[in-house]
């Protein structure tokens, strides 16, 4: 996957790699938390270390699944655009199949992404693509949404936005620096729950874009 996206599922298995229930088990002990409220925190860890691996399988399935065919469709039709009309129907029938892999695209995935960004930039003007300069001309609407990929990738480009510049930028450093106390022994229960709750809010809107459904 997308490295951005290696690095975060990598901050957050070294919280929970940090941190053994064991460990969060002690800390409970020690406090003042009642019964109900320690059982609610090992259950929101034991939630956290299993959705962490669902992601991680989710990831893994993008990877070596959808994602070749995306990239395949697009560099696909990539081609096809340096083409003259005697290929207009190979090329609208390809843009076909390119709208229906770009809705699949990771908004997560930068290099697919930004592939599908420089398509949109070359298909702004349909009637000046090389293959509908012949007597047929550009096609109809419905046979080639004017803006249609570029309705996909503004979407997701907005999600990957809105995910790295405000939850991903806002709550990393809270779990690193939780990490940090855990690896040198000076943690405190406030700032591990705090930092037990910012993961679940990164698990619960990367689960999301991966098209998860989980019970945080």
């Amino acid at each position: 996957m997308e490295k951005k996206s290696e690095e975060l599922l990598g901050v957050l298995s070294a919280f929970v790699d940090n941190f053994p229930i064991s460990h969060l088990e002690e800390l409970l002990k020690a406090s003042s938390k009642t019964a109900d409220e320690k059982e609610a925190e090992l259950e929101r860890y034991r939630t956290i270390e299993a959705d962490i691996e669902r992601l991680r399988d989710a990831f893994r399935r993008y990877e070596e699944q959808l994602r070749p065919e995306i990239e395949k469709s697009l560099n696909c039709f990539s081609v096809l655009l340096q083409n003259g009309p005697e290929r207009r129907d190979a090329l609208i029938r390809q843009y076909a199949v390119v709208l229906a892999r770009a809705a699949e695209i990771n908004c997560l995935d930068e290099e697919m992404l930004t592939l599908a960004g420089d398509i949109c930039k070359r298909i702004t003007v349909p009637k000046n693509l090389p293959a509908f300069k012949g007597s047929f001309g550009p096609p109809s609407e419905s046979e080639w949404p004017r803006f249609g990929l570029k309705d996909i990738f503004d979407d997701k480009q907005a999600d990957a936005q809105r995910f790295w510049n405000s939850s991903f930028q806002l709550v990393l450093p809270d779990i690193e620096a939780a990490t940090l106390a855990l690896k040198e022994k000076k943690e405190r229960l406030d700032s591990i729950v705090k930092a037990m709750g910012e993961c679940v809010e990164l698990l619960t809107l990367m689960s999301r874009i991966m098209g998860i459904v989980v019970a945080l």
